[in-house]
């Protein structure tokens, strides 16, 4: 079946994470995504590069750099990181070994993808932001 891919999850974590601050307009620096999120700082750096590839962040190098959004996290769906994190794989229907690739299976298995495709068109990061946001158990400081 369809799995989420590691690279698609860091992803997702880092356009959350510059949406977050995206209001101080100043770049963030991949440590800092990859411990608040505790994640592994050389896979993260990989994955940027494929959402900067993409288009969907940049990057500033010097004493002040890191990375930003490209564009407001409005702007940036789902089916954006999908694209640039799965590539060209996923859309891919398989390789049916023993059910023709015309076969229901085949069939079957493109429309699932099309109906993923619709689903994910239609979030952006900055609703996936604002349901994370809403979801997060209150902090208690004592």
């Amino acid at each position: 079946m369809f799995k989420m891919t590691a690279e698609m999850e860091y992803g997702y974590l880092a356009l959350l994470a510059l949406s977050r601050r995206q209001h101080r307009g100043q770049a963030t620096k991949a440590y800092e995504i990859a411990g608040e999120n505790n994640l592994s700082e050389p896979f993260l750096l990989q994955v940027l590069m494929e959402l900067k590839r993409a288009g969907l962040v940049e990057s500033r190098r010097g004493k002040n750099g890191g990375f930003l959004l490209s564009r407001s996290p409005e702007q940036i769906t789902v089916r954006d990181l999908l694209d640039a994190t799965a590539g060209k794989n996923a859309r891919h229907p398989g390789q049916f070994k023993v059910v023709s690739q015309g076969g229901f299976l085949a069939r079957w298995w493109s429309s699932v993808l099309d109906e993923v495709e619709q689903s994910s068109s239609s979030v952006s990061i900055a609703d996936a932001l604002a349901e994370e946001q809403a979801n997060q158990e209150p902090m208690y400081y004592i």
